[in-house]
């Protein structure tokens, strides 16, 4: 009588596990992916400061993807320096071309600023600097002119 239980106990077994024909028309020869959720962007944060003749300059970047946010802060000596944000995006190229808005002298202006990173430093591109349209915004008069003639090198952001 044992084997007569045991062979009963194996059918139903494989009973509870052959798939149904609904559950068969559902398979698919298709891997499954583990996550369909986009991934984040990276994001990442980098400070550059440089002190020269009592002067300071502050540069505070975050990266997310090709979005960069930041602020500067320029701080000259015994002067009324600038402080304001920074934004924009990184071109293929790795030059970032922000727009910084700033408080100098009591005054709101906003300047077109281009900018890269390369071995630990901060460059930043200096040039002739028009108001082309009147409307305060200043724009390099040559781009193509403008060097990098500023660089600060990183430092730990607090």
């Amino acid at each position: 009588m044992k084997p007569l239980y045991f062979f009963a106990a194996m059918a139903l077994a494989a009973a509870c596990n052959t798939p149904t024909a609904e559950e068969q028309s559902n398979v698919s020869d298709t891997p499954v992916v583990e996550s369909s959720l986009p991934t984040a962007p990276l994001i990442q944060m980098q400070c550059f400061m440089q002190a020269l003749n009592n002067d300071t300059t502050w540069v505070t970047l975050t990266a997310i993807g090709d979005t960069i946010t930041g602020t500067m802060k320029w701080q000259p000596f015994a002067k009324d320096g600038a402080i304001g944000s920074l934004r924009g995006l990184k071109a293929i190229n790795g030059e970032m071309h922000l727009e910084y808005d700033y408080i100098i002298e009591g005054q709101k202006q906003t300047e077109t600023k281009i900018m890269k990173i390369e071995n630990d430093s901060l460059f930043i591109k200096h040039g002739a600097l028009v108001d082309a349209d009147n409307n305060g915004h200043l724009k390099y008069k040559d781009e193509a002119a403008a060097q990098y003639t500023e660089i600060l090198p990183k430092s730990i952001c607090k």
